[in-house]
């Protein structure tokens, strides 16, 4: 067959497509059940990955932040280093920089330490008028809670040490 086009043959196959018999053409089968299954699974699959990735992420920036304020030796070093590198500090500059850091953390330190047994009492509160609720079981249950919870969202002051200035 000749192709009425200067183009390749697929060109050409397409236009014998075209002038076939209509009849023969057949329509696209609907969808089965088994098609839509696949496709259900492959959407739930897909959000399951995003549920984790964001739980992973999630964990690994708690972590993060948990770790610098546990750790307040290394804290001013890896921020100053973070801001030397993103503000193309100089040498004297980033010392400034670290100088405030410090200070700064102290101030912070301090006010952490000055309201903290103020933070521990409300959490006891807390504990025993949750507990005056419930009975046995859930007084038993409550506690591991609690305990958990707490360990969350107190955990101990890092040391009463300055940060090494460098």
């Amino acid at each position: 067959m000749k192709c009425s086009h200067h183009f390749r043959w697929l060109n050409c196959y397409e236009e014998e497509i075209v002038k076939s018999d209509a009849a023969s053409l057949r329509p696209l089968p609907r969808p089965t059940r088994s098609r839509i299954r696949a496709v259900i699974l492959g959407f739930l699959i897909l959000m399951c990955g995003i549920v984790i990735g964001s739980g992973i992420t999630f964990k690994f920036l708690w972590d993060s932040v948990m770790y610098a304020s546990e750790h307040p030796k290394e804290m001013h070093i890896r921020i100053t280093d973070r801001l030397k590198n993103r503000l193309d500090l100089t040498d004297e500059q980033a010392r400034e920089v670290r100088a405030v850091i410090v200070r700064r953390y102290m101030a912070r330190d301090s006010l952490r330490r000055e309201f903290r047994p103020l933070v521990e009492a409300e959490f006891e509160t807390l504990r025993k008028e949750v507990e005056a609720v419930l009975d046995g079981e859930q007084v038993r249950r409550w506690n591991e809670l609690y305990g958990t919870m707490r360990e969350r969202w107190l955990r101990p002051l890092p040391e009463e040490e300055t940060p090494a200035k460098d």
